[in-house]
């Protein structure tokens, strides 16, 4: 993963996960803590995703809220979070999602992206939602093509 690589949102996001890991005493961030920061960047891009494909945000939030509460919890250690090998997966498949896109940067889209495909629970949330990566890359191209 390269730090230098990432939208500031996407550095944002990867840190909102952190913190949220943290202080859920979880003992790894994982994807469903980044879903949760994407939902939260309420002027970010995956709120707007998962809008426009008929999903409530908030109704999402929810679900992953429940999916994070039924992790385990760990008490009274000061050891470093690190990313879950899951995390670091859906990182390195954003990152590819970028380069295919022959966008430079890594951003939170490409985050969404990786998501939508992943096997996590923040996959299977998402696809149960009907966000899918063809979804999402549809989302995407409307967006990004000016309108005529």
């Amino acid at each position: 993963m390269e730090i230098n690589k990432l939208t500031e949102k996407a550095q944002e996001s990867l840190l909102q996960a952190k913190n949220e890991t943290e202080r859920r005493n979880h003992s790894m961030v994982e994807p469903e803590h980044l879903l949760l920061a994407l939902l939260e960047q309420t002027d970010g891009i995956a709120p707007q995703i998962i809008a426009k494909l008929g999903y409530a945000p908030g109704r999402l939030r929810t679900r992953v809220e429940t999916a994070l509460e039924a992790k385990p919890r760990i008490y009274g250690t000061a050891a470093e979070l690190r990313f879950s090998p899951a995390l670091i997966k859906v990182v390195e498949k954003a990152e590819q999602q970028a380069g295919s896109m022959k966008d430079e940067y890594t951003s939170t889209e490409h985050f969404v992206l990786a998501l939508a495909e992943d096997k996590s629970e923040a996959g299977k949330i998402l696809r149960e939602a009907g966000i899918t990566q063809d979804a999402v890359l549809n989302v995407l191209t409307a967006i990004r093509e000016p309108s005529a």
